[in-house]
């Protein structure tokens, strides 16, 4: 969960009002009641104090009605139209900025008239309906020009962009926000353009042009900073460390956290503190830097104690934190505080109380059905996968992880493209988002339905695959014209707004919005649908890529003469199919926890490691064999070419060096040390390697393109090592000097034990 916040989240507040101070101070007791109002208002922190203040406007409302004082009767109906905005009671709101409007044009107040507007295009903002809101926003911008107001017209330009942007339409947003930032500069606002700086920030973010983001953010941070602003400078050093984190650089999103935090606690801003201090733990976590996320989330939950605040959300981390480090009892104290069946039924399927853990999870689905929440929503069916699972219930544990899968995808819809390269790997309430798809897998062949066991595997694979590469080319990619990416973006920019839009929107309550949104959604994803078709016929490659086909192994691009071997690693253990023929031939489960499976590879890998402290393993080796492979390959001829899938930590495996059969007997030659009774699996079979059976039939069924004239492909005959017999030869003297010159490990695969690589002479050029 991100902590980004917009500069104008409730936009109520950035209207620009005639404050009540600054008229005529008489004692008259209705301008005193009105002062009052506006400075309970001002200070409120609860819901009681806002509706106090509502009370007293009211007073003071009637009061200049019956006193036939217009000018300030549209006045005080704006204060009222943002106080009721800011309660929740948008249909009194409404009323309100509509009186005002109306009064406002008989005192013929143009800056009144454009206030109202504001106030009304908020109002359908907080609703949701974006196009409504323009369009107020448009006769609020009108109204300002007509009054000559500079500065209203710049932060209804701010609105209007902030209005496209939740709509997904980022280049219309650009347009408005520059508009606004050029004004800003020409009436020397620096903190409308600190604003609008900030603002053209997320826009990049948003996009996933994160370098153009940090230069919008480190501009408004200067500003910020100039303007003795400690708030905003806090919040935009926290979503700098967003940014980063959602560019891959974990560390530099710490060392930008930090920053915020020392913002924040000097500045005594403690609620943000809390937040931001919440989120540094988040990432310590997902790094397994169990100290340091533990240290973050005690003093999150001191600082909640300190504001008298609810102190359930840290405890709940700190429990969610010890089940992480598989320390159980640790987390049971924390469990009972935070009274929370999310982690009390992870506690009860860490301890193996699977019915109980059932119950929790079924008491968790019961209240997330009724609010909505989609994390909690996916947590209670994936945990109740789980629990059904271990109870061997598969037919119910297979109907939950079905229904966690179309969670999943629903969440991964409402993100944009640049946001979803990680997003399997994101651990949601001790659950990974491939949970529920990894489940099915499994409990099909549970149920000995081979067949469909390997559907949702090369699913989530495929999709995996295409997020971590989405965004990846900002230039073009593939010969598609930078136009065309930019016009796909924004469709899905769109789409994933109409989706964040629909989920905000109670469908009970207002089934009217509901249906509306959900009829915009349709007409988006078709307009996608035609888009992408338009992209299969101009450019079949880049529509390959980024919106692969189904493919399965009855309809993939296999040979009759080679095998897959398809490895598919989860918590528990790894699923291994073997497909031959276009058919699943042979299934198996090995249970073998991740953690240490994990270990075991980077134990096997270690010799060939550069540096590695390790000897090579022949029994590990043999072992991991045994356990990955020989079920399914027992009947498998030597010779057969192997495909090998591999994912997760087998990805990091070297296949060909595990160890068939035979004994180490290791022997000297001129070439290294070498055990000729060892029987590799590269020596069986050959071997190559595909990402999934998508990836694969794609590449064997699609053409090359054009190859362009400014690229080239090189193949080179190096120099690894001071013995190579070019560097003995005097001719090549000058080869010798540039070996010394180079690093000890130019060669990153360079083995100091037993193991040695020798050269391949034919790689190199041989002349004409």
């Amino acid at each position: 969960m991100k902590m980004y916040q917009l500069l104008v989240p409730a936009m109520v507040l950035a209207l620009i009002l005639t404050p009540c101070s600054s008229l005529p101070q008489s004692g008259d007791e209705t301008i005193r009641l009105w002062n009052e109002a506006y400075k309970i208002e001002t200070g409120a922190k609860t819901r009681q104090e806002r509706e106090k203040a509502a009370k007293l406007y009211e007073e003071v409302l009637a009061r200049f009605e019956k006193q036939g004082k217009r000018q300030n009767v549209w006045a005080v109906a704006t204060n009222l139209g943002r106080l009721n905005c800011d309660l929740g009671q948008y249909a009194s709101a409404r009323e309100y900025y509509q009186k005002a409007v109306d009064v406002a044009k008989s005192v013929a107040s143009v800056d009144g008239q454009a206030q109202g507007l504001n106030g009304l295009g908020c109002v359908c903002w907080e609703l949701g309906k974006f196009d409504k809101a323009i369009t107020y926003f448009r006769q609020a911008l009108e109204a300002y020009k007509n009054a000559g107001n500079t500065e209203g017209e710049a932060f209804t330009l701010n609105h209007i962009g902030e209005a496209y942007r939740e709509q997904g339409q980022y280049a219309e947003a650009v347009t408005f926000y520059e508009k606004g930032l050029e004004i800003s500069k020409k009436i020397a606002s620096p903190e409308g353009e600190a604003d609008v700086l900030h603002n053209l920030g997320e826009v990049s973010r948003l996009r996933g042009q994160y370098r153009e983001a940090m230069d919008y953010y480190s501009k408004a941070l200067t500003t910020y900073r100039l303007l003795g602003d400690t708030r905003h400078e806090g919040i935009t050093l926290s979503n700098i460390g967003i940014v980063y984190g959602d560019w891959g650089r974990p560390d530099k999103a710490i060392e930008y956290y930090q920053q915020a935090l020392a913002v924040f606690n000097s500045g005594g801003i403690i609620r943000e503190e809390a937040r931001t201090t919440m989120e540094l733990g988040r990432i310590h976590q997902a790094r397994e830097e169990y100290e340091e996320a533990l240290a973050a989330f005690e003093r999150a939950r001191d600082l909640h104690k300190g504001m008298g605040v609810e102190t359930s959300t840290p405890m709940k981390l700190i429990a969610d934190l010890y089940l992480d480090m598989q320390k159980p009892k640790e987390a049971e104290p924390f469990v009972s505080q935070a009274k929370d069946p999310v982690v009390s039924g992870r506690l009860y399927i860490t301890k193996g109380a699977y019915e109980e853990a059932r119950r929790q999870y079924a008491k968790l689905l019961e209240s997330a059905q009724t609010s909505g929440n989609v994390e909690e929503l996916f947590t209670a069916h994936t945990g109740l996968g789980s629990a059904y699972e271990e109870l061997q219930d598969y037919r119910k544990a297979e109907d939950h992880y079905k229904k966690g899968m179309g969670i999943v995808e629903e969440i991964r819809s409402r993100l944009l493209p640049a946001e979803r390269k990680r997003f399997y790997n994101v651990r949601v309430n001790g659950f990974y988002r491939s949970a529920p798809a990894e489940g099915v897998s499994r409990v099909k062949m549970k149920l000995n339905e081979a067949g469909d066991s390997i559907a949702t595997c090369e699913a989530t694979r495929s999709r995996a695959f295409v997020d971590r590469w989405s965004g990846s080319s900002e230039a073009g990619f593939a010969g598609v014209p930078v136009a065309i990416l930019a016009q796909e973006r924004d469709l899905n920019a769109r789409i994933v707004a109409l989706k964040n839009s629909r989920a905000s929107v109670p469908k009970e309550r207002n089934p009217d919005r509901y249906a509306e949104l959900s009829r915009d959604v349709v007409k988006a994803e078709n307009e996608l649908k035609a888009f992408v078709l338009e992209l299969r016929k101009n450019y079949p490659h880049y529509a390959a890529f980024r919106y692969p086909p189904k493919s399965e192994p009855k309809n993939s691009a296999l040979r009759a003469d080679e095998c897959v071997v398809m490895l598919d690693v989860d918590e528990k253990g790894v699923k291994v199919w073997l497909i031959k023929n276009r058919d699943i031939v042979r299934t198996s489960y090995e249970k073998w926890p991740e953690k240490e499976l994990e270990a075991a590879v980077h134990q096997f890998r270690d010799p060939f490691e550069n540096g590695g402290s390790g000897e090579f393993d022949p029994e590990m080796g043999h072992l991991l064999y045994r356990k990955l492979l020989l079920p399914v390959l027992i009947d498998v001829p030597p010779g057969t070419h192997l495909i090998i899938m591999p994912q997760g930590v087998l990805a990091a495996l070297p296949f060909e060096a595990l160890v068939v059969t035979g004994k180490e007997t290791w022997k000297k030659t001129s070439s290294g040390a070498v055990s000729p009774a060892l029987t590799y699996l590269g020596d069986v079979y050959p071997i190559s390697y595909h990402q999934s059976i998508t990836a694969l039939t794609l590449a064997r069924t699609r053409n090359s393109p054009n190859p362009t004239k400014d690229k080239a492909l090189v193949l080179a005959d190096p120099i690894f090592g001071p013995d190579d017999d070019r560097l003995h030869s005097g001719e090549r003297e000058e080869l010798k000097l540039q070996w010394q010159a180079l690093p000890a490990n130019i060669m990153s695969a360079a083995c100091t034990n037993r193991l040695k690589f020798r050269r391949l002479a034919l790689t190199g050029w041989l002349g004409p």
